[in-house]
């Protein structure tokens, strides 16, 4: 087995938030899996592409966001899901008013809104 190491910039804008265990661990895997598929699908194999990652707060909805600037992904694509697109559903479903959307405009973006009573950390 082979594998090619490609090189991706990652930028992240994560807002200090406290939250549940279960609530954190939902996050952490909804980003693990839309880092997967990024890497795996967004980009061209001899292209460097940037995967951004922003979590905010306003008033009790927090928005966890995940976009590339790759190829983006078809919406029949996303509509059939794979078992990674299954698994970000699932997740998302099970935050507290959980609510997932996709975007495909210059690359793909997830979008997560759940509501949160933490107060941001300072």
């Amino acid at each position: 087995l082979s594998m090619k190491i490609t090189k991706h910039r990652i930028v992240k804008d994560i807002a200090p938030l406290c939250v549940d265990i279960k609530i954190a661990m939902n996050l952490g895997l909804i980003l693990n899996e839309a880092l997967n598929n990024a890497i795996k699908y967004a980009f061209a194999p001899d292209s460097v592409g940037t995967i951004s990652i922003q979590l905010m707060k306003n008033d009790h909805t927090v928005l966890f966001q995940i976009k590339d600037n790759g190829r983006g992904m078809k919406e029949s694509e996303q509509k059939s899901g794979g078992v990674g697109l299954n698994i970000i559903s699932d997740l998302s479903q099970a935050l507290p008013e959980g609510r997932l959307e996709w975007h495909y405009d210059h690359g793909t973006t997830l979008k997560v809104y759940f509501e949160s009573k933490a107060s941001h950390d300072s």
